[in-house]
Formats: structure tokens, C-alpha cells, sequence
């Protein structure tokens, strides 16, 4: 749920446009529908929620939503190879900024993570890297670095699943 007044602010600031966060994906493809045109299809209902504790089923429950709105399998493919790509440079800097004990950098870092994981669903993954963002606001930095082992152990699962699927050869450490 949005901050609020925070929507009108931001349309009077000059955005052509508003997305609470997290983003649903029914609501990022009917907004990508209504500012790209053609028709908008039909929301459904969503799917009563239940927590998937497992990477693997958060994944499959995210793509299963993409698939229910009808976004095409090289949309979805498309999508999957941005997290692919853009992930481990921030993971990276959020690695390298608890090492140097950088609050703001790693924070930074910390809370771009945690968005992008629970927008694509990975509610697991978003918890640990929310954990490290604490950590890092409370210099924690020993307990910061401990849970990134998490962080990068449920990330490299996320990464197999997402090249099983979309068909890329697995990168080797």
C-alpha cells in the first residue's frame, strides 16, 4: 500500500503515471496495456494467497500469474533474463559495500534487492535481503555478512531455475 498522498505527488511532480509497490503483475501488464495501447485483458481475480517456502514455487507462482493475464512465453522469458542480468551487479555491490561497512551504499543496494524479489514474487529471498537491510541501517555488519551467504545460496537457486527454463547454458563459479 502506498504512502498516502504519496500517488498525487508524484503525478504533480510530472510522472505520467503511478505504480505502488510491490507491483502486482496484474497491475504492471493492465498499466503497460493502457500506455501501449491495444485492448486490456480481462484482470482475474487473484489466486487465494498461500506462502511458498521454496524458490522453486515462488517462481512457478509468479510465472503462473504472468501466464494467466496471457503475457507471452518470450515476454516472461525476456523478463527472467533481466533478473538474470541485472541481480548480480547489485548483489555485488551490496557484497562489497557490508565488507567496507558503507551504510548507505549497502542499504541502497539492500532495499533495490528486496523490491525486486518481491515484485517477481520471490517472498523468501525479499525477507533475507529486508533482514540484511536492517542489519546494514544498525551496523550490524558481521550478521550482514552471515545472512548474504543465505542471500547468495537462494539467489544461485534462482538463477538454475530461471536458466532450466528459459534454456541457457549454466555459468560455472
Amino acid at each position: 500500500m502506498a504512502i498516502e498522498g504519496e500517488r498525487e505527488r508524484c503525478l504533480g511532480a510530472g510522472m505520467d503515471d503511478y505504480l505502488a509497490k510491490p507491483v502486482r503483475p496484474v497491475d504492471l501488464f493492465a498499466k503497460l496495456q493502457q500506455w501501449l495501447g491495444g485492448e486490456p485483458a480481462p484482470v482475474p481475480a487473484p489466486a487465494p494467497a498461500q506462502p511458498a517456502s521454496r524458490m522453486g514455487e515462488q517462481l512457478d507462482a509468479f510465472i503462473g500469474e504472468l501466464k494467466e493475464i496471457q503475457t507471452a512465453r518470450e515476454d516472461i522469458d525476456a523478463l527472467l533474463q533481466i533478473v538474470l542480468e541485472s541481480t548480480p551487479p547489485v548483489m555485488l555491490r551490496l557484497a562489497e559495500s557490508i565488507q567496507r561497512r558503507e551504510e548507505q551504499p549497502a542499504c541502497f543496494a539492500a532495499h533495490s534487492l528486496k523490491g525486486s524479489f518481491a515484485t517477481i514474487g520471490l517472498s523468501d529471498l525479499s525477507k533475507v535481503v529486508a533482514s540484511v537491510e536492517v542489519d546494514c541501517k544498525d551496523r550490524l555488519w558481521q550478521k550482514a555478512e552471515d545472512e548474504m551467504a543465505t542471500v547468495k545460496r537462494l539467489f544461485g537457486e534462482v538463477q538454475e531455475l530461471i536458466t532450466a527454463r528459459i534454456g541457457l547454458p549454466v555459468a560455472a563459479d
